[in-house]
């Protein structure tokens, strides 16, 4: 998916200024700006009118959003024109008209930066002033190649896994004690995404129904309460297989498990409309029709993407790539679905068997045969091919 791009209002409840801004993390930039203000110098004039009104005044929402970086930057200088929200008309605080690329301060602003520049160093004493360019002077000689390797090697240092003592940690904690956070009791105008929402109480679990052999692969057989053999075939011939163990209130599987012992045969064909099984278009669940199958086996033809034939029919590119494998709708194209072989043949498995007997680790006969290591262990364990290498399967005891 491409980068979305935001564009965004910070509004100012007592005086009404704004500030229009652009970000690809909405998120992030509004923590920015609240960080920024609560440092000693923010960094632009939004955050400095934060940090003097406090945050509660301020509002932060989002006003477009866009795919592209150059509509972002049109869009942001748009939006400043028609909010104006530009220093220079006096309604808000973007010091720039907006835009990343080609970004120039207005004329207005520099001259007043300059001019504050000027009334500063001019009100000094000609002491002060002159100390301030041998100062400059110093500066500029001293800042060698050499002298920039060095500060960027000692601040490297002093950035990268610093270890107080015992002793050093302890006074640490003593100097913090009793001071108060500078978040606490600060209110934000954050929502949360789950205030005013009503959840349902949590009901105690119903009592478990006696066993009837309806959801378990454990069926006790002398628990059921069978019918006679031709009462069953026939309440399957009427009513369907479905329905017929809705009314015995036994599952489908132990049923089938019946009919099978007792050599029973139904037609499969039941009277009730509602239990027959439709395939195809005719299925109650089905999204596309037979001449839309064709057509998707048609266009995967002409090159085109998965994903593309599935935005056109409307449905997902799982559904699709189903079709084109024969998984689903094979019926209607005639594909048939392809039988990989598996990795490993009987005599690689008995070989991985004997190699386990030695010192051999399983990564290393997984790297050896170039599968993973995990399909090693299904082997040696028994969980996969045990019909070949005559391992049985051996389950953990359940902690009681």
């Amino acid at each position: 998916m491409s980068e979305i791009f935001y564009l965004y209002k910070i509004s100012n409840s007592k005086n009404h200024k704004l500030y229009i801004g652009q970000t690809n993390d909405h998120y992030r930039r509004w923590s920015e700006h609240k960080s920024s203000a609560r440092s000693i110098g923010p960094d632009i004039t939004i955050d400095w009118a934060i940090k003097k009104h406090g945050i509660e005044l301020f509002r932060f929402e989002l006003i477009a959003s866009c795919y592209s970086q150059h509509d972002a930057n049109h869009l942001e200088r748009l939006f400043i024109l028609q909010y104006d929200s530009h220093v220079s008309d006096g309604n808000g605080y973007n010091v720039d008209w907006g835009g990343k690329e080609n970004k120039m301060l207005s004329h207005e602003t520099v001259e007043k930066m300059v001019e504050g520049i000027k009334k500063a160093y001019y009100a000094k004493s000609i002491e002060d002033r002159l100390a301030i360019v041998a100062k400059i002077r110093k500066t500029k000689s001293e800042w060698t190649e050499e002298y920039k390797n060095d500060v960027n090697q000692r601040t490297a240092a002093t950035l990268t896994g610093v270890k107080h003592t015992a002793e050093r940690r302890k006074n640490i904690s003593i100097s913090l004690y009793g001071k108060i956070p500078w978040n606490k009791g600060i209110k934000t105008n954050v929502i949360p995404w789950n205030k005013g929402l009503i959840f349902s109480p949590r009901y105690p679990a119903s009592p478990k129904k006696p066993n009837s052999g309806r959801f378990t692969s454990k069926i006790d057989w002398t628990k059921i309460n069978w019918p006679e053999d031709q009462e069953l075939l026939s309440m399957i011939n009427t009513y369907g297989l479905t329905a017929t163990s809705d009314k015995l209130q036994i599952g489908i599987k132990a049923i089938s498990k019946r009919l099978k012992e007792k050599g029973l045969k139904h037609n499969r064909k039941p009277g009730s409309p509602e239990t027959t099984f439709q395939s195809g278009s005719k299925h109650k669940m089905a999204k596309l029709n037979e001449k839309q199958v064709l057509e998707i086996v048609k266009l995967s033809k002409t090159g085109l993407l998965q994903r593309e034939i599935a935005v056109f029919f409307g449905v997902t590119r799982v559904a699709v790539n189903k079709i084109l494998i024969g998984k689903n709708w094979s019926h209607i194209t005639g594909i048939k679905p392809q039988h990989t072989e598996p990795k490993l043949n009987k005599k690689q498995l008995l070989e991985i068997i004997r190699l386990s007997k030695t010192n051999l680790t399983q990564k290393e006969i997984a790297a050896i045969y170039n599968i993973s290591g995990p399909t090693i262990s299904s082997i040696l364990s028994g969980r996969t091919r045990s019909d070949i290498t005559g391992i049985q399967f051996k389950s953990k005891p359940k902690k009681k």
